[in-house]
Order: structure tokens, then C-alpha cells, then sequence
């Protein structure tokens, strides 16, 4: 295999949203890895990798010859014995699997083992039945959750997407995964935890994460709190999932709610100002949550920045300015000559009001920079 086959081999694992859960969740390094020490590989020396693979929130790896065909060896066998490959049948399209299918392949075996592992323990039967009658019911399907069974904790991850299409996208968040592909899109994923010996649901460790198109893009999702999910609402497993399903499902919706509401004004502000000619603007396009007007006047500049929160419209937006006066020429310079300063404004003193609409308040934008500049001289 050479180096642009192996390079491409990496980048499809990188790049599948299918293999595991969450995103990002698989890192490919060399093998061994590289020091200072370290001679520069022969063109024709074997080449190695180590996948490591984020699984139920538990790390899983694979050491991977990167040779025709594929070989590997499982460096964590705790969690799959190579014996229970010996009798299965090869990976698909052997011997011209891809890496891609190699590491699917590897997953699913992953988790019949550790469903086997589960069914074995006797405290655990009400979590494997559970996560069959969900299967069977179509609240989950057979790539939507992780089940992973170490030491005297058993970990389940479950995947849900809201029940509603979100038309939400972050660009600056594709860019960061470095994808221009595929962030995952909006989904959430639940993480439930229980006792082996007991069978008892650890309510302490119970999570949710949100993918990152949702966190970055509704920041309130990241103060989500979810009181009465108790031990004792997680008693009944499927019961508990459809509650905690329904709870997120509103808040999801409630916050994709507020980001529209916000992006109508800050959208509208910006093709206002957009020209250049009275202020020059700068808006947060993600959270939908900040807006900066620059401009200046004779004697000084100025930067109003704007700012709305989750609760928008009921919350006023808050407007701070920052200025800075411009000397005059021929003047000598003083301790405060270039000082930014910073004032909050009142409510009274923007003219804002909860019952004015995205036209109102632009107009009242408006207002407030010619009162602005002229006040400041």
C-alpha cells in the first residue's frame, strides 16, 4: 500500500460519521510513535498505526499493519479477546477490505462481546432487555447506542436526533473539524450508568452531550439541567429514555426558537449598516447572541456593542460603548490621550422596550449612534 492509499484509508475513518457515536471520537497515530531518536521509516519498511477509538466512553485499540491485505492485532483485549475473532467470518471484501470497513467491523464485534459480557451478568438482565425491547419498539435502532461492560460498571450511550428538522448549520464549526463535510449534524447522546453487582442506575454519572453544531450554535444548551432524573424515574429504562427524549427534545426546540428570534434582529441590523457608511458592523453569526457597531465622528470612535440573551425578546438587548476620543490637531498628548473607556447604557437611556418589534428597535439603533456622536465632542 503506498503512502497516498494509506493516507486515504485514514482520512475515510476520519471522516465517517458512522462508526461511533459521537465525532471525533477516533485518532490514528504511528507506530511507534515518532521521538527524536527515531530513524526516518524506509519507503519499504512496514507501516503501522494505532487506532484508538473513543467507544462507550471507554478507549478501545487496534494496532493496524497498513499493508495488503490488512492485518491487526487488538491492544486492549480486555475489552475483545482476539480468540472471539477466530471464529467469525473475515471482514468484508477480504482480502481488499478497506480501513473503514475493517474498523466497522471491528466495532460491531466490539459490541456483541460486551452485550454477551452484560446478558452474563445476572444483575445486568433488566438493562439488556431493556435495550432489546427499545430495538423492538424502534426508540433506538442497532447504530444509535453503545454498550460497553468494565470492572463493576456497565456504560450506555444512546443517540437521539430532535423529532423536529433543525435548519441550522455551523460553517465556522465545519471548518474547525476541518471537515467542509460533515459535523455529524444535530443530535444529542445520553450517557446512563449502573452498577454490575446491583444493577443499580448511577444517577451521579449520568450525562448528556450535545454535537457540536448544537452546543456552539445554542449556548444555552450548555447550562441544560435536568432535574427529577432521579434513580427512581430510571427504574423503568424505557420509560426513563422517552422522558429524558421528551425534556431535551423542548429545550432543543425552544432554544432553535430564540436563535431565529435573535438572528431576525441582528440580521436586520447588519444589512443596515452593512454599506459602511454609518457604522461598520461585526456580528456573531453562530450563537446569533452579539452584534458591534464601529463608527466615528470628529472628535472621537466608537464601538457599540449589542448583545442579546437566550430570553430575547422579554430581555431587552444590553448596549455597552466603548470610546475613544481623537486629539485634536496639534494637541499634546496627556495620561488619557488613546484611553478605551467603557459605560454600560441604562435601559432608559437606549429606548428599548420588550414590546417593540425588529423594525422599532433598528430604528432606535439608529437614533441612539446620531445621539451618541453628538453627545461626545
Amino acid at each position: 500500500m503506498d503512502i497516498l492509499a494509506r493516507e486515504k484509508a485514514k482520512l475515510e475513518v476520519l471522516q465517517s460519521s458512522t462508526l461511533v457515536l459521537l465525532t471525533n471520537s477516533i485518532t490514528i497515530l504511528p507506530y511507534p510513535p515518532p521521538s527524536d531518536t527515531t530513524p526516518v521509516p524506509h519507503p519499504l519498511s512496514t507501516h503501522r498505526v494505532t487506532l484508538n477509538i473513543k467507544y462507550a466512553d471507554t478507549l478501545f485499540s487496534v494496532l493496524v499493519t497498513m499493508e495488503h491485505p490488512l492485518d491487526f492485532l487488538v491492544t486492549t483485549p480486555h475489552l475483545l479477546p482476539m480468540k472471539n475473532l477466530d471464529s467469525v467470518p473475515f471482514p468484508p471484501d477480504y482480502p481488499n477490505t478497506s480501513l473503514v470497513e475493517l474498523v466497522r467491523w471491528l466495532i460491531t464485534h466490539l459490541k456483541t462481546h460486551m452485550e454477551q459480557c452484560i446478558q452474563e451478568e445476572e444483575q445486568l438482565s433488566g438493562l439488556a432487555s431493556a435495550i432489546d425491547n427499545m430495538i423492538s419498539m424502534n426508540i433506538i435502532s442497532r447504530d444509535s447506542y453503545e454498550v460497553v461492560l468494565v470492572g463493576d460498571k456497565a456504560t450506555l450511550l444512546v443517540k437521539f436526533r430532535p423529532e423536529k428538522d433543525i435548519k441550522l448549520a455551523s460553517l465556522s464549526e465545519m471548518v474547525k473539524e476541518d471537515k467542509l463535510l460533515n459535523t455529524g449534524g444535530h443530535f444529542y447522546v445520553l450517557k446512563m450508568v449502573f452498577r454490575a453487582d446491583t444493577g443499580a442506575f448511577l444517577p451521579g454519572e449520568f450525562s448528556i452531550v450535545f454535537s457540536s453544531d448544537l452546543a456552539n450554535m445554542l449556548p444555552e444548551l450548555t447550562n441544560f439541567s435536568h432535574p427529577g432524573f432521579t434513580a427512581k424515574l430510571a427504574s423503568d429504562l424505557v420509560e426513563f429514555l422517552m422522558y429524558v427524549k421528551e425534556t431535551v427534545d423542548k429545550a432543543i426546540m425552544k432554544a432553535v426558537d430564540g436563535w431565529e428570534k435573535r438572528s431576525r434582529l441582528l440580521l436586520l441590523l447588519h444589512s443596515i449598516f452593512e454599506d459602511g457608511e454609518q457604522a461598520i458592523p461585526y456580528m456573531d453569526s453562530t450563537t446569533m447572541s452579539v452584534i458591534d457597531l464601529a463608527f466615528r465622528t470628529e472628535a472621537a470612535k466608537f464601538m457599540l456593542k449589542i448583545e442579546l440573551t437566550p430570553d430575547y425578546p422579554a430581555v431587552v438587548p444590553k448596549v455597552t460603548m466603548f470610546f475613544t476620543r481623537i486629539p485634536a490637531a496639534g494637541a499634546r498628548e496627556t495620561r488619557d490621550s488613546g484611553t478605551i473607556k467603557e459605560r454600560v447604557l441604562e435601559e432608559k437611556e437606549v429606548g428599548v422596550n420588550p414590546d417593540m418589534d425588529e423594525n422599532q428597535i433598528a430604528k432606535t439603533v439608529l437614533e441612539l449612534i446620531n445621539r451618541v456622536g453628538q453627545h461626545i465632542r
